[in-house]
């Protein structure tokens, strides 16, 4: 009688703290829409992205994304007494494209949801064509984020990332801090079974 009791409470255990494995398929392809907030010469608005999953390990899956933000397109850039050329467009304003390569841990999880961490390293183009100013950015991210079970093999996802680095743009602008907040949502499909 007690071997069956302590049988049945490592089983309920297991079923509070599996691994995510058990719930994120070795290769997995997602898809997201949300918005980001940027500024000066970060881009931001309506920004749409996709994502490969790949398992390394049992809570690390490596996390490759490609994105775009579409934003507002008015003129932000002027010179300054010293003749320094400066932008400070606004949250929602300019384009982005980006690449980017990380790491998704996944933490311990119950029967239906499965909160995760991630950071990597991204590649940017940000441009703002009403003043004609395109910069190469290159930004660290970090996040974090929850994704639920809907069926086998398809899981909603929401998440938010913080952005920063720095970049190289023309015209004079040169050197600047690129920064961004996102927040986004969508769904995952997996392309291979657990």
């Amino acid at each position: 009688m007690l071997l069956s009791c302590g049988v049945a409470h490592a089983d309920e255990a297991a079923t509070t703290t599996a691994p995510a494995a058990s719930l994120v398929a070795e290769q997995e392809l997602g898809a997201q829409l949300g918005f980001a907030a940027g500024g000066r010469v970060s881009p931001g608005g309506l920004l749409v992205s996709g994502d490969y999953l790949y398992k390394l390990a049992e809570r690390d899956w490596f996390d490759a994304s490609v994105g775009f933000s579409f934003g507002g397109n008015a003129p932000a850039c002027f010179r300054d007494r010293q003749d320094n050329r400066l932008c400070d467009h606004g949250i929602a304003d300019g384009f982005g494209m980006y690449v980017s390569g990380g790491v998704r841990r996944f933490l311990a999880v119950n029967k239906k949801f499965v909160p995760y961490v991630r950071a990597g390293l991204a590649l940017r183009l940000s441009s703002f064509s009403s003043d004609a100013v395109t910069g190469l950015v290159v930004p660290l991210f970090i996040g974090g984020g929850v994704r639920a079970r809907v069926t086998d093999g398809v899981s909603v996802v929401g998440h938010a990332l913080v952005e920063l680095g720095g970049g190289t743009f023309n015209k004079g602008v040169g050197l600047e801090p690129h920064f961004s907040f996102a927040v986004l949502g969508g769904v995952e499909f997996a392309l291979t079974s657990n």
